[in-house]
């Protein structure tokens, strides 16, 4: 989990979510209503230009709670979509919640399992508290929006340019 200290959040504080974290020159946002009515390629598309490079992805998820000394797994449907080979755990106690909160981490997934586990959310599959990162992008998913966040407001400022009029201008104030 070390490597999203870089984009500036806090994911164990899952108070906020990561979009709210950050100055809008830092994030971008698209409804996942827009990959509606089979437009599953600009979804790629948009994976495609932030996520498919050769640096290694990973993904980390809540995957479950520890409370009075008994753990509880979250379902979370990862595994129908990511090899789960490379993977670890970070637990931090939650005081709003009275448990312990169990963070996964696995490292160097590839492109299309990240694409085929959002496309899944997209098509309407419950989404657990997620993000997938690599070297310059975070993104966020959930069942109405797939946030991007980079420490690197060009890579930002890229992806708004290049999908003017697609992404989510509600918050850019």
């Amino acid at each position: 989990m070390d490597k999203i200290k870089k984009f500036h959040i806090n994911f164990t504080k899952n108070i906020e979510i990561p979009f709210f974290q950050v100055s809008p020159q830092l994030r971008v946002r698209f409804g996942v209503e827009l990959f509606d009515n089979g437009k599953l390629s600009l979804l790629k598309d948009i994976l495609s230009e932030t996520l498919d490079h050769p640096q290694e992805i990973n993904v980390t998820f809540i995957s479950g709670y520890i409370k009075n000394d008994r753990r509880y797994r979250e379902k979370t449907n990862i595994g129908k979509y990511i090899k789960i080979k490379n993977w670890s755990e970070t637990i931090t106690y939650h005081d709003e919640i009275d448990a312990n909160v169990i963070f996964t981490t696995i490292q160097n997934i590839r492109f299309e399992e990240v694409y085929q586990y959002i496309k899944s959310v997209v098509k309407g599959m419950r989404s657990s508290y997620i993000v997938i990162y690599n070297e310059n992008y975070l993104v966020y998913i959930s069942e109405d929006v797939i946030d991007f966040i980079s420490y690197d407001q060009n890579l930002i400022q890229n992806l708004k340019n290049h999908y003017q009029g697609l992404y989510d201008t509600y918050y850019e104030k």
